[in-house]
């Protein structure tokens, strides 16, 4: 694991713009974990093909994957009911999906005991990208308002594309990760985004996910999220070192 820092190019005087966020990067998961939740997403990318839209999920015009609105009235991590949203089958939280769970937990721990940054009660909502040829991530961001928190990608393939993050202050400025089946980015979802167009013949699958405060959630009804971390009813770092089972 490893933090690095997005920094804009250092300011002359007081007033010029700057920029310094953290970004984390990881490499996690054995090939049979990645082979089972890659599995998994095809099946439930399948299922998702054939239901309605039952709640109010934007979608960028300009993306070309035409299943992001029905990835996003579910949740990769204990789906629940959302509004208006009864009439969906539910996801089945698998092994697999519960110990992909507790790997992005603990590297939120690790992000932010490197940051030396406490504990808040945040929130989790997941949901794939599955590419085929010629299609991308068009550029967007995920929240930037004052509560605005991080938003992180895992990826089960490896492809020739990469994940670009622009500066919001200067677009020419990017910070670009390679495309590599288990690698992790976590960022702050204020930040513009966006992926390479991908030109294989296979597929680019990856693992989306927003860890949101409380009030974000309330904001957002149609999008189901589960309790990720909570400083006052669920251990922290410690319980990964004394259980090794839940990760490895």
């Amino acid at each position: 694991m490893s933090v690095i820092w997005f920094n804009s190019v250092k300011p002359h005087n007081r007033f010029a713009p700057n920029l310094k966020v953290p970004i984390y990067t990881a490499k996690e998961g054995s090939t049979d974990l990645i082979a089972k939740l890659t599995k998994q997403i095809l099946a439930y990318e399948n299922q998702i093909t054939t239901e309605k839209l039952v709640s109010e999920v934007p979608k960028g015009s300009d993306d070309p994957y035409a299943w992001t609105q029905h990835w996003k009235q579910h949740s990769l991590f204990w789906d629940k009911n959302v509004k208006g949203g009864d009439q969906l089958e539910r996801f089945e939280m698998t092994p697999e999906l519960e110990k992909f769970f507790h790997i992005i937990r603990k590297n939120y721990l690790l992000f932010l005991k490197e940051l030396n940054y406490p504990r808040v009660k945040i929130y989790i909502h997941g949901w794939a990208n599955v590419l085929r040829k010629g299609e991308w991530i068009s550029l967007h961001h995920h929240m930037a308002d004052e509560t605005a928190y991080l938003s992180g990608t895992y990826y089960l393939t490896t492809n020739d594309t990469s994940l670009k993050l622009k500066s919001p202050i200067r677009t020419d400025q990017i910070e670009e990760f390679c495309t590599k089946a288990g690698s992790m980015i976590v960022f702050p979802s204020y930040i513009p985004h966006e992926s390479s167009v991908y030109n294989g013949d296979d597929l680019r699958i990856s693992i989306a996910y927003d860890l949101s405060m409380e009030s974000n959630t309330l904001s957002n009804p149609w999008r189901p999220h589960h309790l990720f971390d909570d400083p006052d009813t669920m251990e922290g770092y410690d319980m990964y070192l004394k259980d090794r089972s839940l990760t490895a």
